[in-house]
């Protein structure tokens, strides 16, 4: 898990914004439009406001002497009209400077700034365009704690020694988790020549891990795969009208989705909470190659269909299989 070069940053908040005065310090570039030279540029000023970056907050290792700092994870918060805070993008490898760095191209390329009659602009935090995720309809909802409202004013919470250390820790996991805590999906041969298993209770059988580029994966098992694309009778759970192609089995081509993710995080959740394993047939549910990619990638509008249309058919067999698990909490797991 990160813990050290990051540097999270409340959109849209402080003084600047409050007076009217325009998007304030705080004038992240989160959006497409805001790409210049392949890059995101953070936080567009006039030369000599805010100067100073706490480059010692963000980076345990940095100095009064660093100027600046490199492979910073950038987490950007933002609220909504209700006050809900979210997670709205994530930067990567991003590089952070102390003094703040003038570069005529970016008000060159964004009239807007004219507006404002700013002589110089420049930036303190750039990211590659690559490195950059932008949640959109994926945003994660954070909790922010009642007193807190302040903790993202100049770094406050950034010191692993003040009261906001819960805050960052909550933020950081699910940045990483995000980024980091995956699944790998089986393959078609690992699933269609599984060895047959029946009389087994899977959920009672913990799975191992492995390690892989992509961090720590759960091993799922193949034959359990296998029995709940069987069980399911080779077709689309989501809609039984979406026909693929037979394989060289005899049977139409279908996909297992682990309906409640198969990460390591959430293996270990359910299996402490329950003692059950989620690598299980009453979670695992059957989908054409277009749904499976629709739940993963969909927009928010359609992946809620999803949910909605898949919780309902396996709620009752999760629940007998003794996971017990609300559509709410379902929909907080695909962050919608």
């Amino acid at each position: 898990m990160v813990d050290n070069k990051v540097l999270i940053v409340m959109l849209g908040s402080g003084r600047f914004i409050k007076q009217g005065r325009g998007k304030g310090r705080e004038q992240y570039n989160i959006n497409e439009n805001a790409i210049i030279n392949g890059n995101y540029y953070g936080v567009v000023l006039r030369a000599g406001d805010w100067n100073d970056l706490s480059l010692g907050l963000i980076d345990v290792d940095a100095d009064k002497n660093t100027e600046v700092i490199d492979g910073v994870l950038l987490i950007y918060l933002e609220r909504d009209e209700k006050k809900n805070t979210y997670i709205v993008a994530i930067a990567e490898n991003t590089i952070v400077y102390r003094k703040m760095q003038l570069d005529k191209d970016i008000i060159d390329n964004r009239p807007h700034l004219n507006n404002e009659n700013l002589e110089h602009v420049g930036y303190h935090t750039i990211t590659s365009a690559d490195d950059m995720h932008l949640l959109k309809d994926n945003q994660i909802p954070i909790s922010i704690p009642i007193g807190s409202e302040y903790a993202f004013r100049s770094q406050r919470f950034l010191d692993k020694k003040n009261k906001y250390s819960d805050l960052k820790k909550q933020i950081v996991t699910k940045a990483c988790s995000f980024l980091y805590d995956s699944e790998l999906d089986l393959s078609y041969d690992q699933i269609y020549n599984a060895k047959e298993y029946s009389g087994i209770d899977s959920s009672t059988e913990m799975p191992d891990t492995f390690d892989t580029s992509q961090g720590t994966q759960i091993r799922k098992r193949p034959w359990v795969s296998k029995n709940a694309l069987r069980a399911a009778g080779f077709l689309c759970e989501f809609n039984q009208d979406h026909k693929t192609f037979l394989t060289d089995k005899g049977q139409q081509f279908m996909e297992g989705h682990h309906l409640i993710r198969c990460t390591v995080e959430l293996h270990n959740k359910f299996s402490e909470r329950f003692n059950k394993s989620i690598d299980t047939e009453s979670n695992i549910v059957s989908l054409c190659p277009t749904c499976h990619r629709r739940i993963h990638y969909g927009n928010k509008e359609e992946r809620t269909a999803m949910i909605e249309n898949l919780f309902d058919k396996r709620r009752k067999g999760l629940h007998d299989t003794g996971i017990h698990i609300s559509l709410e909490e379902l929909k907080y797991i695909y962050h919608l």
